[in-house]
């Protein structure tokens, strides 16, 4: 494998290219997936899962009420989460002169710190309905697709 991914140095678009791997991190490979949670609907359902986290990252940036403290984490964990990707793809190249791209596994922990920013914007009533309405879409998906498999 290492022989492989040679390369003479960083490519900058093969390192701009993993900006969105890691931005969403909670998004599985079929690798990790068993087969019932293959379907269209289940990875539907961890794309909106997804979205609705980065939507409440990003929009508890715009939020005037929310406190200066959470305002400077909520940037910190937009950053790691859009730098994570090129920085590994660039530390490899770099380095050890080899070509991989990030896993999007590598952003996995980061999630604890993008859900306490979302537990603390998302207490707007909007925000928990919609959150809850994602988690009962998750719920009886999961018990169809375990029910059927």
């Amino acid at each position: 494998m290492f022989v492989d991914h040679r390369t003479d140095g960083v490519r900058w678009e093969r390192v701009l290219a993993q900006l969105d791997i890691t931005f969403t991190p909670v998004r599985p490979s079929y690798v990790y997936i068993s087969s019932p949670f293959r379907s269209p609907i289940s990875l539907a359902v961890g794309q909106l899962m997804n979205w609705f986290f980065i939507a409440v990252l990003v929009g508890g940036l715009l939020v005037a009420t929310m406190s200066r403290r959470l305002r400077i984490w909520s940037i910190l964990v937009v950053v790691a989460l859009l730098s994570a990707g090129p920085f590994y793809t660039f530390y490899y190249a770099y380095f050890s002169g080899k070509d991989f791209g990030a896993p999007v596994r590598f952003a996995l922990p980061l999630v604890p710190a993008m859900i306490v920013v979302v537990a603390a914007v998302a207490d707007r009533t909007r925000s928990v309905l919609v959150a809850q309405g994602i988690l009962l879409l998750a719920l009886i998906n999961t018990s169809y697709q375990l029910l059927t498999d």
